[in-house]
């Protein structure tokens, strides 16, 4: 993604974080559900921002490229990372007592394409062969094989039996368990994608080497948000099932962040961070 595709897609996905704000606001038994997600995803939409402004400052100034490249893949994995937690907010308040309208179903159907895209997006990073080391392609019959290939045979195409049975189940118009409704089989395909990025870019990035300060840092920055969504959720007491499926793509998706800020020009000096 250049600046430009950046910049727009954060400033939409701004937009969509404040517009569930307001909409859901005026329930707070609903807005608790997603707050964390939604809260979260706002601040690192600004913070993507922030880097792309700084990157076209940057370039008027004709600063060091490599820096810029840093910069502008943060930015990247960070809009898209933001776009998660979004999605996952949002299913979280769909899963409620709203899970039944057709509105819901085809909202959640169409955030999981969304969601497909932004895991592909964050593989493609991994996959990117500018980087120090280059893309270090997974081996596969003797040849090397795109992480990307992996995502797409081994958790799209077979996850699409959950998508037809999710429309499936809607349309037979028949009563079921709510664990089959729309919201809670999209939260578990995207739990799925996320443990399967994760795996995908840890492999890239394990041998990766971080400063003391910056594990630190992530790690009391994650461990905020954790305690923040499990404890909203408790105080919400929803649902057992939602609560363990949206933690643990909290816990996959700040992983796949952190593993992917690992990822350095392959002429950019080590010192810069």
């Amino acid at each position: 993604m250049n600046l430009a595709n950046i910049q727009k897609c954060a400033s939409s996905l701004g937009l969509v974080v404040v517009v569930a704000i307001l909409w859901y606001g005026s329930s707070p038994r609903k807005m608790l559900m997603g707050a964390v997600y939604l809260v979260s995803a706002a601040l690192l939409v600004s913070f993507s921002l922030v880097n792309v402004i700084t990157v076209k400052t940057q370039l008027r100034r004709r600063s060091l490229s490599q820096v810029l490249w840093l910069r502008q893949t943060r930015a990247q994995a960070t809009l898209l990372i933001a776009w998660q937690l979004t999605i996952t907010g949002l299913l979280n308040i769909w899963s409620g007592g709203t899970s039944q309208l057709l509105s819901v179903f085809l909202l959640s159907n169409l955030l999981i394409l969304v969601s497909i895209f932004a895991w592909d997006r964050l593989i493609s990073i991994a996959d990117g062969k500018n980087q120090d080391g280059g893309a270090r392609s997974l081996s596969s019959m003797g040849r090397p094989r795109s992480r990307r290939l992996f995502f797409w045979a081994f958790l799209v195409y077979p996850s699409t039996c959950l998508i037809v049975a999710d429309v499936m189940i809607f349309a037979s118009g028949r009563a079921h368990p709510t664990l089959f409704n729309a919201p809670q089989i999209c939260l578990l395909v995207n739990a799925l994608f996320s443990v399967g990025t994760a795996g995908l870019i840890f492999q890239r990035y394990r041998g990766a080497s971080a400063t003391e300060a910056y594990r630190t840092a992530f790690a009391l920055v994650g461990l905020l948000v954790f305690g923040a969504a499990v404890g909203s959720q408790w105080l919400v007491g929803w649902s057992p099932y939602v609560d363990l499926l949206s933690v643990l793509v909290l816990l996959c998706t700040a992983a796949s962040a952190y593993w992917l800020w690992q990822a350095r020009n392959s002429s950019l000096p080590s010192a810069v961070t």
